[in-house]
């Protein structure tokens, strides 16, 4: 019976003890996408769609054209962020809450705007946390809609 529960001491530790691995994708890369339209129509436009979306601002300013939301718990997580597995064949994804925020920065370029996406993600929970890494559908995502809300005049 000792032997039995050293036994059982020693898988316990070793466990949780066992390193998590990381992400196995790096971060998109940061670009640009460019909507033929002027700034103030633009951002009115991302402010509404974000509205729409019950994605709640954390911070803004107007004046330099940057936006932040609030951190939000992501569903579906596996298909949007990389976070990585707590062992092999458990990701991370599966069994800790996935928080995402959204920061979103508007630059001027003649008459258009370009708009920069970024998603920050994070993992916590199942007895771990850590940094995950976008697969890019959500800014792609995000962007797809932004145009769509100023193309049928929607801002």
């Amino acid at each position: 019976m000792r032997s039995y529960l050293g036994a059982l001491a020693v898988v316990a530790v070793v466990s949780a003890c066992a390193p998590s691995l990381p992400p196995t994708i790096a971060p998109p890369p940061a670009r640009d996408v460019f909507i033929h339209q002027p700034p103030p129509k633009v951002w009115d436009a991302a402010l509404v769609l974000l509205t729409d979306l019950s994605i709640p601002i954390e911070n803004m300013d107007r004046a330099s054209w940057f936006l932040r939301t609030q951190e939000m718990t992501l569903s579906n997580p596996a298909a949007s962020v990389d976070c990585g597995s707590r062992m092999p064949g458990q990701a991370w994804t599966s069994v800790a809450t996935v928080l995402v925020r959204y920061t979103m920065l508007l630059r001027p370029e003649g008459d258009s705007t370009g708009v920069r996406i970024q998603v920050s993600s994070r993992f916590a929970g199942g007895d771990g946390a850590g940094e995950c890494v976008s697969r890019g559908n959500l800014e792609g995502t995000l962007v797809d809609r932004l145009r769509a809300r100023i193309e049928l005049g929607h801002s």
